[in-house]
């Protein structure tokens, strides 16, 4: 191993990847195969990005919970009415 190899591999051990997405092929059959996770090097940008997403994606599900909640209500409340 030269010494640009070893600055290569210690320089590839100290970076930060993060995981984007999952990849699998499909077999002549159709069927899947195993998948295989995705990663980019993580930046301290990507690392701000995620966690933006991380507080739309919680506010996006929050939201849907409180419309789910409501139409049951809305639900339940008419099915006592017609009893």
């Amino acid at each position: 191993m030269t010494n640009a190899d070893k600055t290569t591999t210690s320089a590839c051990a100290q970076d930060e990847y993060m995981q984007v997405g999952v990849m699998a092929m499909r077999a002549p059959d159709g069927t899947f195969m195993p998948s295989v996770p995705l990663y980019i090097r993580a930046t301290p940008a990507d690392r701000a990005k995620e966690q933006q997403f991380i507080g739309d994606i919680g506010r996006l599900f929050a939201d849907k919970m409180r419309q789910y909640q409501r139409e049951v209500a809305r639900l339940n409340t008419r099915k006592e009415a017609e009893l």
